[in-house]
């Protein structure tokens, strides 16, 4: 048994593909992520200290992760895009403890299993609905995943919420009398915008400021946001991000888009064909992804986030029909505010995701 260092991202990418290939609900969430975190050229790249590795037993590689150690995050190694084989309990094992000596090495006093470099990447170990497909930029693992890691790590979960259109939709008109600011305006975004660039930045300053304080995020860089919303900028043509503005000061946002996975067959990731389907055949998903929502601290209690819900559900409601799925992002099940104000919208819990944390 060793450890063996993986020199390219598609030798990474290639052990995912065989470790899937016979999965009927699998579609490839990661490698166009791994691809663009893990090239030299981006941003992320040079503001991290990144290590592809795996374990090697029985002559072959039995699990792998890449370890990143972030500039705006320095006390903490992350162990991203974890995957394994059934039955390594061992190889695991091994893993975990050169990873050990890896934080110690770089001074850190943390390690978190299941983030992907950063939450705007991908979050968690799913540890249930292993028999549905993930939605787009969803986790998506073996149920055996969650063993290698209950007995030492400290568990913290996640949560999803959905909703049909018309059901979320009458919830939150039943909110309006709530929205106390008539001098709130919103501004939609998307790609084709001439604006777009200003749009992201306005976005990373308030992820910045919003979610500060939540559980694993950490300061982006604008740039950082901009390779990441421009490797999707083919499929972000629908004013999919929407800005709240009072006067001329930013402050909230929501995020959204169709679960583009309903447009990808098994084994296989979003690509061009995604795009055709979508832009020139304009076949719908049957559910929409809210995949951020936040409001400055000093507008959380004004109705603001309901406002927010209402103007993406009018938008929605012209263009799609009222009984799609409309699903939210993750949120931590201690974050009581936030899965409250969500829970008034979106009602049935849905997914559930995993972070495994040690204190070394």
């Amino acid at each position: 048994m060793q450890i063996r260092k993986i020199k390219t991202v598609k030798e990474y990418v290639d052990f995912i593909k065989k470790l899937y290939r016979d999965d009927k609900f699998y579609k490839n969430n990661k490698s166009d992520i791994i691809r663009m975190i893990c090239n030299p050229s981006s941003s992320f790249f040079k503001n991290s200290i990144q290590e592809k590795i795996g374990v090697i037993s029985e002559g072959r590689l039995k699990c792998q992760t890449i370890l990143i150690n972030h500039k705006n995050l320095k006390d903490t190694l992350m162990l991203a895009f974890f995957d394994s084989e059934k039955d390594a309990k061992k190889e695991v094992q091994y893993l975990l403890d050169y990873c050990k000596r890896r934080a110690l090495d770089l001074e850190c006093r943390k390690i978190l299993i299941a983030i992907n470099g950063h939450c705007n990447y991908g979050l968690g170990i799913l540890s249930n609905s292993f028999n549905n497909s993930p939605s787009f930029a969803e986790a998506y693992n073996y149920d055996y995943y969650k063993d290698y890691f209950e007995k030492d790590f400290f568990i913290r979960k996640f949560h999803s919420y959905k909703n049909t259109l018309e059901s979320a939709g009458n919830k939150v008109i039943k909110f309006k009398e709530r929205f106390i600011d008539q001098n709130i305006r919103f501004v939609h975004y998307d790609a084709l915008s001439k604006d777009f660039d200003f749009a992201v930045k306005i976005y990373t300053n308030l992820n910045n400021i919003i979610f500060k304080n939540h559980f694993y995020y950490y300061q982006r860089d604008y740039e950082e946001d901009k390779e990441l919303f421009y490797s999707m900028k083919p499929l972000l043509l629908n004013k999919n991000l929407i800005i709240a503005y009072k006067g001329d000061k930013p402050i909230g946002f929501l995020l959204w888009y169709p679960d583009f996975n309903e447009l990808v067959n098994v084994q296989h990731s979003v690509n061009i064909r995604t795009v055709l389907k979508y832009i020139v055949l304009k076949q719908k998903p049957k559910q929409i992804m809210l995949t951020e929502i936040g409001v400055l601290p000093e507008y959380e209690n004004n109705g603001l986030i309901l406002a927010l819900f209402l103007e993406t559900y009018k938008y929605l409601n012209e263009r799609y029909n009222k009984n799609i799925n409309v699903c939210s992002g993750w949120i931590a099940d201690e974050n009581l505010k936030s899965k409250k104000l969500v829970k008034h919208v979106l009602d049935k819990t849905d997914k559930e995701f995993c972070v495994y944390e040690l204190i070394i």
